[in-house]
């Protein structure tokens, strides 16, 4: 399953790790381009972008290998540790 709940209740703030996802992605690319490129939804990527939700390490995987794929192994490394800091 591709989505972990944060446990803040009430609509979250943004995270370290959903801030950084969200600088990966802008500008130029969407939502929904990198929706399809992943293979969910654009509300899917909307939940992680906003701190709703935390991707799994898969996903970052994925974030990674795309966006740095020189340097990958060090971006997930990167989001790995912001992942369990917003867990």
């Amino acid at each position: 399953m591709d989505v972990q709940a944060t446990s803040n209740g009430h609509g979250a703030a943004p995270t370290p790790l959903s801030t950084r996802l969200k600088q990966l992605r802008d500008p130029p690319m969407t939502q929904s381009s990198l929706a399809v490129i992943f293979g969910v939804s654009s509300a899917l990527i909307s939940s992680w972008e906003n701190g709703t939700a935390i991707p799994p390490p898969q996903r970052l995987g994925q974030y990674a290998a795309f966006f740095r794929p020189e340097d990958s192994d060090a971006l997930l490394t990167e989001l790995i540790l912001l992942r369990g800091n917003a867990a």
